[in-house]
C-alpha cells in the first residue's frame, strides 16, 4: 500500500495570515483559504458551494507569507493532510483536518493590484521539509 498523502489548493484567502512562533522559536503562519465550486442543479440552475481549508507554513516560509499575502489575495498550496485532535473544555473529543505546507505559490491580490504580477508573476514560498514539526 502506498504512503502518499499530498493535496493541491487553490483559492483566496479568508483573512490576513497569523504569524506565531513556537517555543523553539520556528515560525509558523496560519491561514484559510476559500475554494468555491460552480455547477449546474439538475434543473439546470447555477449553483456555487465554497468549503474553507486551513493551512499552515513553517519556516523562513512563514515569514514570507505572513508578509506578502494579504485577506482576499488568491494563493495555491502544496503539502499534507494532516488531522489535529484535542479535547474541548467540556471533555468532548474534536478534530480537524488542515494543510501543512511546503509550497505556497502566491497569485493576485484581491481588486487586481499584485505586488506578484508587478514583479513578473506568482510569487513563491517553498518550505524546506526540516522545517515541519510532524
Amino acid at each position: 500500500m502506498s504512503d502518499i498523502n499530498t493535496t493541491v489548493m487553490q483559492g483566496r484567502l479568508g483573512k490576513d495570515p497569523e504569524l506565531r512562533y513556537l517555543p523553539n522559536n520556528t515560525p509558523v503562519c496560519g491561514f484559510s483559504i476559500a475554494h468555491t465550486k460552480r455547477y449546474k442543479d439538475q434543473q439546470g440552475g447555477k449553483q456555487e458551494k465554497t468549503s474553507w481549508f486551513d493551512v499552515e507554513v513553517f519556516g523562513k516560509s512563514a515569514e514570507s507569507c505572513s508578509q506578502y499575502l494579504e485577506k482576499g489575495q488568491q494563493a495555491t498550496v502544496q503539502g499534507e493532510l494532516v488531522q489535529d485532535q484535542w479535547q474541548n473544555k467540556e471533555g468532548q473529543n474534536r478534530s480537524k483536518v488542515k494543510i501543512k505546507a511546503f509550497q505556497v505559490s502566491f497569485g493576485p491580490k484581491a481588486g487586481g493590484g499584485s505586488q506578484g504580477q508587478q514583479q513578473g508573476g506568482a510569487q513563491s514560498a517553498p518550505v524546506d521539509g526540516d522545517d515541519i514539526p510532524f
